[in-house]
């Protein structure tokens, strides 16, 4: 253990960038853990006008996390830093270091870390992130889909994938709880996350700031023993245990605090991610509810009014495919391949369907009839006209990558 009062003073270098260092992660964790948009945003709109990149906020913080508003608040996170960590670097120059508040300081970091480690891992673990494809995805084309949507196409085929890839992160979220595996818990999600920035820059998902700044954050963890790893990894020397500051509890109660609360925190973490996971996946992951009727029609027959004419692919009124994925929610593909999304409201005692949608005026009530297993007929009016529409169900196991599965045995490439 490192004796504070002899050990050795840090460079001015250093300790600058521990001050600036400091006061950026506390005020980026907090404001990640605090939502007080209101307090930002006059500040964010301010700035916005004075740099000439808008008049009025685009976004506010959403599903997105690389919003306008996201990157001037991390410059303005930037500014703070500087000001304060120079006020701070002149008040209290003669300090010789700050091994007692860096111990504190990663404590922070391993904590952040290992909290945006575990819920993200268990989202994996339940399927609550990536569910598997909706139908509309299967009829979508590849060429179609955004290079989100494609990343998301591939996490969610896989139930084996998405479980390697959560036990990894949470794994890696759970080691950095405890400092004795804590720099092998940092080196751990350093590599499961060097591989998820890559994911998010390449496929263009909208988290580069907090997934950039997670693995900054283990790399900060990791960096005291860096001479240490080199030595060992590269130099083929031999290092010796690891020497570091401990708090020195001197009261039994706040020894047992400490573990108390170490215990709560882990195990109600995992608790709660665990009773999150399964809930989300019961409500909208693949174990959700499914509608009677879920599935893809393909449109047999469509009559508007009295018109009998074969649908033509240019008109986009026309139906092409009905999918229901879930309760709630209806879609239609057009003839021009156009999507409608629809909220739908099923009533299966008097065999009726609501459909609404945003664009269009008034809701749409539509009777059905199961003629047989894979056909329905429905009926009724659609906005103004009257129509008749019979569909076809249509078997999943025709597309290739429901049915394809796992092959331990591959003659040949299976390639298409």
């Amino acid at each position: 253990m490192e004796n504070i009062s002899s050990a050795p003073a840090w460079s001015t270098g250093r300790k600058m960038v521990f001050r600036f260092s400091f006061i950026y992660f506390f005020i980026y964790s907090f404001f990640n853990f605090v939502d007080l948009t209101g307090l930002w945003s006059p500040l964010i709109t301010w700035l916005g006008r004075q740099m000439h990149l808008f008049k009025a906020i685009p976004a506010l913080p959403n599903g997105s996390g690389d919003t306008t508003y996201n990157y001037l608040q991390l410059l303005c996170y930037l500014a703070i830093a500087l000001v304060f960590g120079l006020v701070w670097s002149l008040l209290d120059r003669k300090r010789p270091n700050y091994n007692k508040l860096q111990y504190w300081f990663f404590v922070m970091l391993r904590y952040v870390l290992g909290f945006f480690m575990i819920v993200y891992g268990f989202a994996k673990i339940f399927k609550s992130q990536f569910p598997f494809p909706y139908s509309l995805r299967l009829l979508e084309p590849i060429g179609q889909q955004s290079p989100m949507g494609l990343a998301w196409t591939f996490m969610g085929y896989s139930t084996a994938f998405n479980l390697f890839t959560g036990f990894a992160e949470a794994i890696g979220g759970l080691l950095l709880m405890f400092r004795r595996t804590s720099t092998f818990g940092a080196l751990f999600s350093m590599t499961v996350l060097s591989n998820i920035v890559a994911m998010n820059f390449c496929y263009d998902i909208p988290v580069k700031l907090l997934s950039v700044h997670l693995l900054l954050m283990a790399i900060i963890i990791a960096s005291p023993e860096a001479k240490r790893l080199i030595d060992f990894f590269f130099l083929n020397k031999s290092v010796p245990a690891a020497s570091y500051y401990s708090p020195v509890y001197g009261k039994k109660w706040l020894r047992i605090s400490r573990v108390t609360l170490k215990v709560i925190i882990v195990f109600g973490l995992t608790g709660l991610m665990t009773y999150q996971g399964i809930t989300e996946a019961d409500e909208y992951g693949d174990y959700a509810p499914k509608s009677p009727m879920q599935g893809i029609y393909t449109v047999e027959q469509y009559v508007r009014g009295t018109d009998t004419i074969p649908p033509l692919l240019t008109d986009s009124s026309r139906w092409r495919y009905f999918i229901i994925d879930d309760k709630e929610y209806a879609s239609v593909k057009t003839m021009s391949d156009k999507v409608i999304y629809y909220e739908l409201k099923l009533d299966t005692a008097k065999r009726t369907m609501q459909l609404k949608n945003e664009e269009e005026a008034g809701n749409s009530t539509l009777s059905y009839i199961k003629a047989d297993t894979n056909h329905i007929v429905l009926s009724g009016l659609l906005l103004k006209d009257s129509v008749y529409i019979k569909l076809k169900k249509k078997d999943k196991n025709d597309f290739r990558l429901v049915s394809r599965g796992f092959h331990w045995i591959n003659e040949y490439p299976y390639n298409r």
